[in-house]
């Protein structure tokens, strides 16, 4: 009877720290491949930046990007902090400017890039 219980609340544990991850319903999108197109990057800096209008699928990341930064990404699973570290660390280097302004509009205190980068790191 202990082991059921402990199984019940081991299997209850996994569950609920699953939920805890980001749910994105475009997760299949090839992130390393939208960094190279520099067509696609600018389509989606031009979104997150407020230039021109979102797209759906765009438009359900820039909906995260606020809290993913100020909790330097604490709900993302593996594939998240992935993603995460390829696009930042492409933009920064494919087009510093937008970078710059993407950290002027979701950070503009400095607070929290330094700590987001360190987290997604190696990933």
């Amino acid at each position: 009877m202990k082991t059921l219980v402990f199984l019940c609340a081991l299997i209850g544990a996994a569950m609920a720290e699953e939920l805890e991850y980001y749910k994105t319903p475009s997760e299949h999108i090839d992130i390393p491949a939208v960094v190279e197109d520099p067509k696609k990057l600018q389509e989606l800096m031009d979104c997150f930046l407020d230039r021109q209008p979102c797209s759906k699928v765009h438009a359900n990341f820039l909906a995260l990007i606020p809290e993913t930064i100020k909790t330097a990404c604490a709900k993302c699973n593996s594939a998240q902090k992935q993603s995460a570290n390829i696009f930042l660390t492409g933009l920064r280097n494919k087009m510093p400017r937008d970078y710059d302004d993407f950290v002027k509009k979701f950070d503009p205190e400095g607070k929290y890039m330094d700590t987001l980068f360190e987290n997604i790191k190696g990933f």
